[in-house]
């Protein structure tokens, strides 16, 4: 060892003997403003008026991650509490983001993925989150604090969006026509409880939030150059597309014909809408049905193939492989964080499928994920399903990275 030690290991000076301060610092970044920018055409929407666009415009460079759109929700029905079964993202059934006039993202169906994604997180995690918006009781449940008869709370929620959580900054003053953000509202029923009467609101005071940095005119000008000079700045994000596909039989296969540069996971979520009462967002239905676990109930299998390639080689037959392959596309099966999901709800109405794709993106590794731009056909294999009734339907949540370069007056977008 004394070799091995001598030949490989150099000393370094302890950091309680190094007195230079932490960092490097950053000058160059003269002001940091905290700024509003209000919704376009109206500040009231509701199931008459669904589409909310912010417009930003500005000189200085954008940071994305910052973003929050923030509203007040009125329950307009002077005898009933209006009560969330989500956050306030699950009220919308549709984002789209636009740099330079060009689309860069278009989510669709928001709310199930929000629910999905949420459930994700551990449960300390999400319980905080619901500061934000609506007060959660419990950080593995679905019980949020109801809103008053004639009662209205401030929300405020994060996009999911690639483009809204990128940690780069863009500068909006060499972006033609600014970023579009596009909220398309839901069915009034879609994020809150209607059992026993109908949801009845409206939402006001729309706005985003978001911070603004002014940098020094020298580098800002070199940026604005090298966009002037016919080169790009590039922005590396992942997005998510989600189809929706009719289930006709307990063991079925869906065919998906859709070209990735790099799919990264796949997510599927059963509904079974053929029963009134399951809720849309809500209710991820587990072949298991809440029965005992057992070789008898534990029969469903999943595997997911592209080209001659099988996603696992051998289908996936139990709920513990269904639960280990969702912890590894979710990447916390080495322990750094946990999944809210509860064991007894995972085999009832919140069970999640997954495929993760990455070779070692997990590991820290980028642009590890697979293309599937070459002709191959991916298609999803699963028997024992449990659905098949009329109405009953899959959907399928695809990860991918999205890749748009800033150019001069345009953007280019590769997925």
């Amino acid at each position: 060892m004394e070799a091995h030690l001598s030949s490989h290991v150099e000393d370094g000076l302890l950091e309680s003997l190094n007195f230079k301060p932490p960092g490097a610092s950053a000058a160059y970044v003269l002001e940091t403003r905290k700024v509003r920018f209000f919704a376009e055409a109206s500040d009231t929407f509701g199931p008459n008026s669904r589409v909310i666009r912010f417009r930003l415009v500005d000189q200085a460079f954008w940071e994305p991650a910052s973003s929050r759109v923030q509203f007040t929700i009125h329950n307009k029905d002077a005898t009933n509490t209006l009560k969330p079964i989500a956050g306030p993202l699950a009220m919308f059934s549709r984002i789209r983001v636009f740099v330079s006039g060009i689309q860069v993202e278009n989510w669709d169906f928001v709310g199930e993925s929000t629910v999905m994604m949420d459930r994700l997180k551990g449960a300390s995690r999400r319980q905080n989150d619901s500061i934000e918006h609506h007060l959660m009781t419990d950080g593995t449940g679905d019980a949020y604090q109801a809103i008053g008869a004639s009662g209205a709370r401030k929300v405020m929620l994060e996009l999911p969006c690639g483009t809204t959580k990128n940690e780069k900054w863009m500068p909006l003053s060499l972006v033609a026509g600014g970023v579009v953000i596009e909220m398309e509202l839901a069915d009034v029923d879609q994020a809150f409880d209607v059992s026993a009467h109908a949801a009845d609101f409206e939402i006001k005071n729309v706005s985003l939030l978001c911070s603004m940095h002014t940098i020094d005119s020298s580098l800002a000008n070199s940026y604005a150059k090298h966009i002037l000079g016919g080169n790009s700045i590039n922005y590396h994000t992942k997005s998510m597309v989600v189809t929706k596909h009719l289930i006709t039989g307990s063991t079925f296969t869906i065919p998906i014909v859709r070209g990735f540069s790099r799919l990264c996971q796949v997510y599927m979520t059963l509904h079974k809408r053929s029963v009134s009462s399951e809720k849309q967002i809500l209710d991820f239905f587990s072949p298991v049905n809440n029965a005992v676990l057992s070789t008898t109930s534990d029969v469903a299998t999943y595997q997911l193939s592209i080209g001659s390639r099988r996603w696992p080689e051998r289908p996936s037959d139990s709920v513990g492989e269904q639960w280990l392959r969702l912890r590894e596309a979710a990447g916390v099966l080495y322990g750094e964080s946990e999944i809210s999901i509860l064991p007894t709800d995972f085999i009832n109405r919140k069970s999640i499928v997954a495929w993760d794709i990455e070779r070692v993106g997990h590991q820290g590794a980028s642009h590890s994920g697979l293309s599937t731009k070459n002709g191959d056909i991916m298609t999803i294999d699963v028997k024992g399903s449990g659905l098949g009734a009329s109405g009953d339907y899959a959907l399928i949540y695809m990860v991918f990275e999205n890749l748009f370069a800033l150019r001069d007056g345009s953007v280019d977008v590769y997925d």
